[in-house]
């Protein structure tokens, strides 16, 4: 029957067919819409054509697979890297070896590099590789392919294809350290920039650094500079008032590869004590919730004050409560509801407990309103009770309604038709512990079998196979399970009672599992598999054995292994026996590390299909260069010499960074780490292929390993439905979860008011030992940053311990011409510090004419109670008056030279002494304490910033309550004009002299000058005018008043040649 004589017909029997399956599946009609579309092009296609609609249906094009090469070659290619393909002559009538070009074009059909091998025979794997390619021959905006041409010892053609490339422009690796993650106005900036090849050799080349300020102003640039072992070293030093925010260091190699770091600039108090929460990162319903709090000093020990603990509710993992809108489609956000809140006091090691019951839990808020599980996000908050400074750490809790929950885990992502699939099936508690020994164990599993959405019927009728199984007394259980050969998908359903009961169906006390697992295709229902013997991770230089298998006999097999997009091992094993299983072996080398793809093929004598598999080798390795750290002493006191001793390869380049823990605190991600390394290297074995549905094919499996593959064999690629329209249905519910944050916590440094402590007689206090304490005036954050060469091995490097009581964190790394880049394995800490010792408790800066008081800590970790003098140095050059306690001010020349205060401090503890001061000097201001007690002393000096007082309108009067303004700030601005053309070529100076002019009433000490150079002489107002233009919004009124800026600024841009693509775009398309 033709279809042009029936065609309304047909049209009118298919929208019926739709519509009955539409009502029988009680579905929309939106699902069926496409499948209707689809199949009505497709009549109408056959009409046209003239063709039968059976034969314009069923029949498949016949296709011409000759099997007389086949061609491997990875999809990616990467400048300066090696290029390796596998060619494999199949068959051929020419007995002579055959010789195959190979060669990489770019979209100009040039070529860009080529390699001609002279040898290959048939029936062998041949590895031909292409030199590693300059970067100038691979330009980003070109496209590339892969074209391969064999032929015969009087050039004759055998075979010739090609295929498109991938270009990744990335193949060496730049890392960026600094010596802290934050810094204060003032600061030293040091930085180093390291290059590395994908094998961890220092580049060769040379680096270009910039440092751009948070509005991208350009504040430091060098160019050119020669790296010394893949490292170039420097420093910047910040001005007194640099812009604060987030900066950024871009680094970039002569070759273009480029990176860029930010580091923060802020005005900030170092954190001296670290706050831990430890909790279960989940529990279940019937379980008490208890959450551990530690608060430690920096140099180890416990802090004295109170603990406040807090649960606060997060958005619930699987809730009804958090919803769209019905017809926007706008999140409904769910607000924080408030839990519960206990207060503890911390013990003398710094640490507390608290528990919340599960009644607690329970009653705070109902457990009606979600569904599975809720996040409650636990807060920590420690209040020193010397200073009343706090710092906070959260962390998250997931609560789950049920107590139990079950679970399969996926052993493959598809299962191939023929072989065994092994389900695995566990039963637990929420909070992933195993289960009690009385639990039932008892679960009923169903298995479904379907042939592309039809169910397969078991022998007895029915549709899905039943059975009931019994956990072991981990909760786990494995079965295996062999699909029909027909089957495209099977589904298992698991079913557990809570009850014991065993009655499946019951829903209230039902749980419920499911696995869907879809079938690789194959046209012939061919498939092999490869299992490794040995579990991953494997280690450099093991042999691991490979067990490879076949839905039918085969009488030989080929391999490739690739890793970093380079074929590293191929071959072809030829069995004895054709009867499968077949095992295979091979060296795990340095290459293939940290991962490979192995792809086991076999090509099938009769159709020419190749039938394939593929896995992931995941590869330990150790660095080449081994380095390690240790330092001479695990602790020590202020001004011992102490050796940082670094293990490498000889004639190494070795980098030692020390940092105080407390900037870690506050801010880390500054150095370079194994983990950052690792995941470096990593990406370059990374093989990003688009979200696949369903099982795969030979041409899938291929692409999956990260290959291309060039062959005039059968490749099977299953046919690509039709592309579905979809209607837009509002959602109900959504997933959410919390967000974990942390914070630096604030600080009451400095700002405390005067509180005299408590009169003790003058005649229990003895005299101060002697002799006197040594003056403690070191305090860096950053100790070391050093570069040094390693000899016989080892690299020393002696230095003396800075004043600080803390803990200091030691990294190292080593990069060696020949052997690369290591790093020690972890970074080692030294504690520094004494049993008595005391700390100036600070604020940032103050202002002058502030009244404020010194807080003085007096910490005291000896075994007995001592009376303590402490005295602040004060004369006519301190810089700071004092105050009394009735507000009034002693005029620093009518005083003595100290002024003391007596504390009595009892053994393994603190107390806290205070100094009222007024700074009447600009600058830095030195404090000088001193504690002497009948068992040891202290002294300090510390710097205190001191600031002009002005009227400001960004901040409250409440502000200045204790200090009387100076001033106001006025600004002045004189502009500059440098020609840059050279009248005089002798000449390479510029000198221009500005007068600056200041009023007559000017406060004392608060002149200050910036210099701002700009290429571009509206640059200032100018330099980002396109983001001026503004797109019309809103009503016609506000339109109007955007419309004349909107001309202004086109007009300039025209003038200036600044009218770019991208703005006319925006203005007229």
């Amino acid at each position: 029957m033709r279809i042009s004589q029936n065609l309304e017909i047909l049209k009118f029997l298919t929208i019926l067919l739709i519509a009955h399956r539409s009502y029988q599946s009680n579905s929309t009609d939106v699902e069926y819409y496409d499948e209707a579309t689809t199949l009505l092009d497709d009549i109408a296609t056959a009409s046209q054509n003239g063709t039968d609609l059976e034969q314009s249906v069923t029949e498949a094009p016949q296709i011409k697979n000759n099997g007389t090469y086949l061609v491997l070659a990875p999809s990616v290619i990467r400048p300066q890297w090696p290029y390796s393909v596998s060619v494999q002559i199949l068959k051929s009538q020419e007995k002579k070896p055959k010789s195959v070009r190979v060669q990489i074009r770019n979209d100009q059909n040039e070529t860009v590099a080529e390699k001609i091998e002279p040898n290959v025979h048939v029936k062998t794997t041949k590895i031909v590789t292409i030199d590693p390619i300059r970067v100038d021959k691979l330009p980003t905006a070109n496209k590339y392919k892969l074209h391969v041409r064999g032929e015969t010892a009087d050039s004759k053609v055998i075979f010739e294809d090609e295929k498109e490339l991938k270009l990744e422009g990335k193949h060496i690796s730049t890392f960026i350290q600094t010596d802290k993650a934050i810094y204060k106005p003032s600061a030293l900036v040091q930085y180093r920039v390291i290059v590395i090849k994908p094998d961890l050799v220092p580049y060769k080349g040379k680096v270009s650094v910039q440092i751009l300020d948070p509005k991208g102003n350009m504040i430091s640039q060098s160019e050119g500079n020669v790296l010394d072992r893949g490292v170039y070293s420097n420093s910047l030093q910040l001005a007194s008032e640099p812009p604060l925010g987030d900066w950024k260091i871009v680094a970039q190699t002569d070759n273009g590869d480029k990176l860029q770091k930010a580091f923060t600039v802020e005005k900030y108090v170092l954190p001296k004590f670290e706050i831990n929460v430890k909790a279960p990162t989940s529990i279940t319903i019937d379980k008490d919730l208890t959450i551990f709090v530690s608060g430690k000093y920096t140099y180890g020990k416990g802090v004295t004050g109170k603990a406040t603990i807090s649960i606060d509710r997060l958005q619930p993992s699987h809730s009804y409560h958090y919803s769209r809108s019905r017809y926007s489609g706008a999140k409904t956000p769910i607000k924080k509801e408030y839990y519960a809140e206990k207060t503890v006091d911390l013990s003398e090691s710094g640490e507390t407990s608290v528990t919340f019951s599960k009644d607690e839990l329970k009653n705070v808020d109902s457990f009606y309103n979600y569904y599975y599980s809720k996040s409650v996000e636990i807060t920590a908050k420690i209040a020193e009770s010397l200073t009343g400074i706090e710092r906070e750490a959260k962390t998250k809790v997931t609560i789950y309604k049920e107590t139990l929950k079950l679970a399969f885990v996926k052993e493959a992502p598809t299962f191939k038709p023929g072989f065994e699939y092994t389900a695995h099936l566990s039963l637990t508690q929420t909070d992933n512990t195993p289960i009690g020994k009385e639990t039932p164990r008892k679960v009923q599993i169903k298995t479904e079998y379907s042939n592309r959405g039809t169910k397969i019927l078991q022998s007895d009728g029915k549709g899905e196979e039943m059975k009931i199984v019994e956990l072991d007394e981990q909760g786990l259980i494995s079965f295996n399970v062999q699909p029909p050969l027909n089957c495209t998908t099977f589904t298992i359903r698991a079913r557990y009672d809570k009850t014991g009961k065993d009655d499946f169906d019951k829903t209230v006390s039902t749980l419920y599992a499911s696995l869907q697992v879809q079938a690789d295709q194959s046209p012939s229902n061919t498939f092999m598999k490869v299992i490794p013997e040995q579990k991953s991770p494997y280690r450099v230089g093991e042999s691991i054995w490979f067990v490879v298998n076949a839905t039918r006999n085969i009488p030989d097999f080929s391999y490739q292994v690739m890793s970093g997009w380079q074929i590293l091992k191929t071959g072809v094993f030829e069995m004895d026996s054709a009867i499968p299983p077949h095992r295979f072996q091979f060296e795990i080398t340095k290459q293939m590390a940290p991962k490979s793809h192995l792809i086991v093929y076999h090509i099938l004598p009769t159709t020419n299909e190749i039938v394939a598999d593929y896995i992931e080798l995941q590869i330990e390795s150790d660095y080449n260069n081994k380095v390690s750290l240790s330092i001479s002493k695990n602790e020590t006191q202020p001004g011992e010499n102490v050796t940082f001793m670094v293990n490498c390869d000889s004639n190494s380049l070795v980098s030692l960074l020390a940092i105080d823990q407390s900037v870690l605190l506050l801010k880390s991600g500054n150095d370079i780490t194994n983990d950052l390394v690792k995941s470096e290297i990593e990406a370059y074995s990374k093989i990003s292929t688009p979200h696949h549905y369903g099982g795969y094919d030979a041409n899938g499996i291929i692409k999956k390993s990260g290959l291309i593959a060039m062959t005039d064999a059968y490749l099977y690629q299953t046919p690509r439905p039709a592309p579905t329209r979809y209607r837009h249905r509002p959602t109900g519910s959504a997933r959410g979860g919390g967000r974990r944050g942390g914070s630096r916590g604030g600080t009451t440094a400095g700002r405390v008011l005067y509180s005299a402590p408590k009169p003790v007689p003058a005649a229990t206090f003895a005299q101060a030992p002697e002799p006197e304490p040594v003056l403690r005036q070191t305090f860096p954050e950053t100790w070391i940053f050093l570069n040094g060469t390693s000899t016989d091995g080892k690299a020393a490097f002696e230095e003396t311990v800075p004043d600080t009581i803390t803990s200091w964190v030691a990294s190292a790394f080593a990069i060696h011409d020949d052997s690369g880049l290591g790093l020690a394995p972890a970074t080692s800490n030294l504690r520094v510090f004494r049993p008595f010792f005391i700390h100036l408790n600070l604020p940032y800066s103050v202002k002058r004419g502030e009244k404020f008081a010194v807080q003085v800590l007096v910490f005291s970790y000896m075994n007995k109670e001592q009376n303590v003098v402490v005295s602040l140095k004060y004369d006519k050059d301190t810089g700071f008056d004092i105050l009394n306690k009735d507000g009034s001010i002693v005029k620093r020349d009518a005083s003595n030279n100290q002024i003391t205060r007596n504390v009595v401090v009892p053994a393994d503890t603190s107390r806290t002494v205070y100094f009222p001061i007024v700074p009447t000097q600009i600058g830095t201001v030195k404090l000088t304490v001193t504690a002497k007690g009948s068992q040891a002393g202290d002294a300090v000096e510390i710097p205190l910033k001191v600031e002009v007082s002005e009227i400001s309108t960004f901040l409250p009067i409440k502000n200045f309550h204790n200090v009387q303004s100076e001033g106001y700030r006025t600004d002045r601005n004189e502009p500059v004009l440098i020609e840059l053309y050279d009248k005089s070529p002798a000449s390479k100076e510029l000198t221009k002299i500005v007068n600056m002019e200041f009023p007559s009433d000017i406060v004392e000490g608060s002149k200050k000058a910036s210099v701002q150079v700009i290429g571009d002489i509206m640059g200032p107002v100018l330099s980002s005018i396109g983001s001026l233009l503004q797109m019309p919004t809103g009503c016609g009124e506000q339109n109007m008043l955007l419309l004349v800026p909107n001309i202004v600024v086109l007009k300039y841009l025209k003038a200036t040649n600044r009218f770019f693509k991208y703005i006319f775009l925006r203005i007229f398309d």
